[in-house]
């Protein structure tokens, strides 16, 4: 290969560097990086061409993953600033809501079920996932990896495994309520199934993503007349099939494919489960028609139903009444169905696209990806951190009683000791469910509460 062709070559790997001229057009050879006079232009900001003398490589380009280069000079101060006030937003927020919620489901006694196990797990995958947000921040102000080859694989290697544990106790939480729901509670998972199953998924992630541990390094590039170091991905060179396509297939098959057919798949089933009990419970109504009303006093006053065995109001209006509640349950019970797929979807469909692409770039030399789309993408899964002890955890009401027992200092309220936590046995009581037959409240207590009380 002559001189103009590897120059052209070199000047095709590295497009995002400002090639500079010198007296004579004669380049150095490829060994010398350091003497070849490059300026940094304004669009080098991902990809940055080094020589690999260890994996076998030779010429190739790194992505820099979470450091950047050449921002611009106005704007980027901007940049910056911008980046690190949601970096530690999303780290101080996750933090304090996740040890909130973890603080409250370990010291009240009535909130332990095995749905709180997996809430639990949750907190603690969650707040381990956006412990990255100081570093990432820290590396976004100064461009360069300067903290080290150690800090380098573990930040990478905790984030991706605690946000795949994120996923599947997600998952967890879908198959307790598809079992509890659906089949009832002879299938329902046992306390201690549930502890199996979450070390089970702790164990599988750790194993998984161990190649990350070892492949992630810390590299130093040139850049201009200076080098830089940054924390880059850098897969060995194999024979045949390459190593990293079949770490990305295991990864995105096991992390993202499987669980979104296990959500589907549990919270479908959920729906029709609820119309056909919906349905029955119509019909049982219409049949028997009852002037019966059944009211339960508020958390903290009594637990003992309020029964009014003779109501002024007429029959029709109360049926009426009936018909106009349970439609108005039964939308929100679609909108929260719809709500949690939709949430996982729009959680953590960016950061899997973003590892695909980043895969396709490794294998085709198309540096495509910019460490802009990288960070968007892992912060709107930063921002699932916070979301989850919201959705999972805040907004259901006799657990936002108990925390603000605890941050206000108050008294604790008298709870039924029921956990409302505990998605598969639902609310307490329905006013539905006891103004029926005993028989018939027992056979669809199961459905009909649980669905009622999704989030």
């Amino acid at each position: 290969m002559s001189r103009a062709t590897t120059s052209r070559h070199c000047q095709h790997l590295s497009r995002d560097f400002a090639w500079g001229t010198s007296a004579v057009d004669v380049r150095p050879p490829l060994h010398k990086p350091t003497t070849t006079k490059m300026m940094p232009s304004l669009y080098n900001k991902t990809y940055l061409y080094c020589v690999d003398t260890e994996l076998g490589w030779g010429n190739r380009t790194y992505f820099t993953f979470f450091s950047v280069f050449n921002r611009p000079p106005y704007t980027g101060d901007v940049e910056v600033a911008v980046e690190v006030f949601f970096l530690l937003l999303f780290f101080l927020t996750s933090t304090l809501a996740n040890l909130l919620l973890l603080y409250t489901l370990t010291t009240t006694q009535q909130f332990r079920s095995v749905m709180n196990y997996f809430i639990c797990n949750l907190t603690i995958a969650d707040m381990c996932f956006t412990l990255s947000c100081p570093f990432v921040a820290y590396v976004r102000m100064t461009g360069m990896w300067t903290l080290g080859n150690l800090a380098c694989k573990m930040i990478f290697y905790v984030s991706f495994v605690c946000g795949f544990v994120t996923i599947w106790t997600l998952s967890l939480i879908s198959i307790d309520r598809y079992t509890c729901i659906v089949h009832g509670i002879k299938y329902r998972i046992s306390p201690t199934l549930a502890v199996v199953l979450i070390i089970l998924v702790w164990l599988f992630t750790v194993i998984t993503f161990s190649p990350l541990a070892i492949y992630f390094v810390v590299k130093e590039c040139p850049f201009g007349q200076d080098t830089v170091s940054i924390c880059t991905l850098g897969w060995p060179k194999t024979e045949g099939f390459p190593f990293v396509i079949g770490f990305t297939l295991l990864v995105v098959t096991s992390g993202f494919v499987i669980p979104v057919v296990i959500l589907i798949f549990s919270h479908i089933s959920i729906a029709i489960k609820f119309r056909k009990v919906r349905s029955a419970c119509l019909q049982y109504g219409s049949r028997n028609p009852s002037t019966t009303t059944t009211t339960i006093a508020p958390v903290g006053k009594s637990l003992t139903p309020t029964v009014d065995l003779v109501s002024p109001v007429p029959v029709e209006n109360i049926t009426l009444n009936l018909r106009m509640r349970r439609n108005k349950r039964d939308l929100q019970v679609v909108h929260t169905l719809i709500y949690l797929i939709v949430l996982f979807f729009v959680m953590w469909t960016p950061i899997f696209v973003v590892f695909v692409l980043l895969t396709m770039d490794g294998v085709s030399d198309s540096m495509q990806v910019t460490t802009h789309c990288f960070l968007g993408a892992i912060s709107v899964a930063y921002l699932n951190a916070i979301v989850n002890p919201l959705t999972y955890g805040l907004s259901l009401e006799t657990l936002r009683e108990q925390i603000k027992t605890i941050v206000f200092c108050k008294r604790s309220p008298v709870v039924p000791t029921r956990s409302v936590v505990d998605v598969a046995n639902g609310p307490a009581a329905s006013p539905e469910v006891n103004s029926r037959p005993r028989e018939n409240r027992l056979k669809s207590r199961g459905a009909v509460s649980s669905v009622t009380s999704l989030t």
